[in-house]
């Protein structure tokens, strides 16, 4: 019986496409005050409605407001990951149904 080599390759190509990608979004604008964080939000959370896992990353330098809009302490951030050498799980903050990363923490 000859061995085929390829047939582990095969079925780790085939388990890969079991799993469902992730997808990208992203909320931007020119301008401030337009509802970026309301509408990621409620996108969001209707996401999560639908069985979706979601992941949010705020990234607005100085006015990040999703932790707040969500009524949460965020104790790390993003810029803690870099200058603490955290793992993003040590990052992530769980909200009502969804997950947050936040840019920047105000004391």
């Amino acid at each position: 019986m000859r061995h085929d080599q390829a047939d582990g390759l095969r079925k780790k190509l085939k388990a890969m496409q079991d799993f469902t990608q992730a997808k990208t979004i992203a909320v931007i604008s020119g301008k401030g005050g337009v509802g970026k964080s309301n509408i990621t939000i409620n996108f969001s959370l209707e996401l999560v409605r639908q069985r979706n896992r979601v992941l949010v990353i705020d990234m607005d330098i100085g006015m990040g407001n999703i932790d707040i809009l969500l009524g949460l302490h965020v104790e790390r951030t993003i810029i803690d990951m870099f200058e603490e050498h955290l793992s993003i799980q040590e990052i992530i903050q769980h909200g009502p149904g969804i997950w947050i990363i936040s840019q920047l923490v105000l004391d």
